[in-house]
């Protein structure tokens, strides 16, 4: 992450680069920011900047930055998969499967952290955290463990770097019995240390921690830069990216769910008209599968089988919303609204095979596949066996 990545905060970076360059930097710094406003892509872009060996500075640059990172000397190239040495993170965790309870900590999950950001490009939820490290109903915390952590990394030497850098990522996660060990490298830390806290909540963050440190308060990025961010990172249209900035009001993470779960059901759509295609015909329209038999549909058999169970299940429901649209369409197509052309002519056809008659076994059959796969039903089995009997209906 650099300062140019980062959505908005102009100022404040640029406020960030006048310190580093009047060798100002405070020890102990809170960053504070509605959810997904980019407060931990702040934190790793100034972490990258202090480090960074041959820093770029700009008399004149397009984002309005004052500076950059230069990004091909070693601690850049380490921040390219946030793995320097003399960085350290700090962040919400639990038991899992992976650890012995009462082992958790922070340094244990650095691979699916690294990992989680990278995924993301550094814009990331505490939801989907716990859900990338599959803690299901678990809150997460910062616990003793992590501060002890902290406090034996900062009794030791630099690697390669002049500063040690400590990222937490939601202080107001930290344990209760945990914050006297963390107040104390926080009040008196060694020279050339920095502690970098973010938070969504300041009102949940212990007054004696948010005391001892400098606030960084972030706004809301506007409806025109993340527009922006989303056409130029995601390569999408000007009336998509404004639609999702507009419903996303400020949050970027919320703007790339919008997208991504638009492109998926773009693709879902694909993978359904193409199987109910071949659900009537009895197989298979994929021409690289030869033979017109059940079992050219066993090629999308193999693929629903290795979806997740929530998107196998959001197939389904999908295929009941195309089914009523087709039902709908045999009536008066005019009431079908917001398909694109591809859509609209599958439903123009279709229509003509969904009937009264048919439509109650159909319902029946997909919403008893929904609740199969919530029961771990065999995914292959279940998917095989509703094909042959939508061929029954459809044909019927």
């Amino acid at each position: 992450m650099f300062f140019k990545d980062i959505v908005g905060h102009t100022k404040v970076i640029n406020t960030l680069i006048q310190i580093i360059k009047e060798n100002r930097i405070s020890h102990s710094q809170l960053i504070l920011g509605a959810e997904g406003v980019g407060k931990i892509s702040l934190a790793l872009a100034f972490s990258r900047f202090i480090q960074c060996e041959n820093k770029q500075y700009y008399d004149n640059n397009k984002k309005g930055i004052l500076a950059d990172s230069c990004g091909y000397c070693q601690s850049c190239k380490q921040m390219d998969n946030y793995s320097h040495p003399d960085i350290h993170y700090v962040f919400p965790n639990a038991s899992a499967k992976s650890t012995t309870s009462g082992e958790n900590k922070s340094s244990l999950y650095l691979n699916e952290w690294r990992e989680f950001l990278l995924e993301n490009n550094s814009y990331i939820s505490l939801n989907d955290w716990y859900s990338k490290l599959g803690f299901d109903n678990k809150q997460g915390i910062i616990n003793v463990r992590d501060c002890e952590e902290i406090g034996e990394n900062l009794n030791l030497k630099t690697h390669q770097s002049e500063y040690k850098i400590f990222i937490i990522w939601h202080i107001e996660k930290l344990f209760h019995a945990a914050a006297p060990k963390l107040l104390k490298n926080l009040e008196e830390p060694p020279e050339k240390t920095l502690f970098l806290l973010t938070t969504d909540n300041y009102d949940s963050v212990l007054p004696t921690i948010a005391s001892r440190t400098q606030l960084i308060k972030l706004e809301k990025p506007s409806k025109d830069e993340i527009s922006e961010y989303l056409i130029n990172k995601y390569g999408i249209d000007s009336k998509t990216a404004n639609e999702a900035a507009s419903i996303a009001d400020g949050n970027i993470n919320k703007a790339v769910k919008i997208i991504n779960d638009n492109e998926d059901t773009s693709k879902i759509n694909e993978f359904i008209i193409n199987w109910l295609r071949s659900c009537y015909l009895g197989y298979t329209t994929d021409r690289t599968i030869k033979g017109k038999n059940f079992q050219g549909l066993n090629s999308f058999n193999e693929e629903f089988s290795k979806f997740g169970r929530e998107k196998q299940k959001k197939i389904l429901r999908q295929t009941l919303k195309i089914i009523r649209n087709g039902l709908i369409s045999s009536i008066e197509s005019s009431l079908i609204k917001n398909v694109n052309s591809e859509e609209a002519a599958f439903l123009n056809n279709f229509s003509k095979v969904i009937t009264i008659e048919n439509i109650e076994n159909i319902y029946t059959t997909l919403n008893d596949a929904v609740y199969h796969i919530e029961r771990n039903a065999n995914p292959k089995i279940l998917f095989m066996d509703v094909s042959f009997k939508m061929n029954s209906f459809l044909k019927n």
